[in-house]
């Protein structure tokens, strides 16, 4: 079995997520903390957080959780190799999305996320620190 490093799984839904539209920053700092990717869709102003893990699920979904609050949508994105069912059903209770990577860097939408019920104070913040990063190369928080 050819090894998909988290590296790997970053490259992959990089690739993924812009060929969706999405505009891209990875180690997205907000709150505090880094979100692995952050992404932007202009045409529609959808926002998605995804924690990228190559084993650790459970820690993946905890960072994730956090995400639902400053994203539209939040993702675990992990090797195929490495999801379990048990895994399968925590993300889907908890409501975040999943993002499945094989060997050859495909990508495949296992679970939908529980979309954001109405966007947060947290996630407008967000929004601004993409367009502050992305756009004017802020650094400042």
């Amino acid at each position: 079995m050819i090894r998909v490093r988290e590296a790997d799984v970053i490259l992959a839904v990089t690739k993924y997520l812009t060929d969706g539209g999405f505009v891209l920053i990875q180690e997205f700092p907000i709150l505090g903390k880094v979100v692995d990717i952050f992404g932007l869709r202009i045409h529609d102003e959808a926002t998605i957080a995804v924690e990228c893990k190559e084993k650790d699920w459970r820690r993946a979904g905890a960072q994730a959780r956090v995400s639902r609050v400053i994203s539209h949508s939040a993702y675990v994105a992990m090797p195929a190799a490495h999801v379990s069912e048990s895994a399968s059903t925590y993300f889907k209770v908890i409501g975040l999305g999943l993002l499945v990577v094989t060997h050859d860097g495909h990508v495949e939408k296992r679970l939908e996320p529980e979309a954001s019920k109405s966007p947060t104070v947290l996630h407008q913040r967000a929004r601004q620190r993409f367009f502050d990063l992305a756009i004017l190369g802020s650094h400042g928080d």
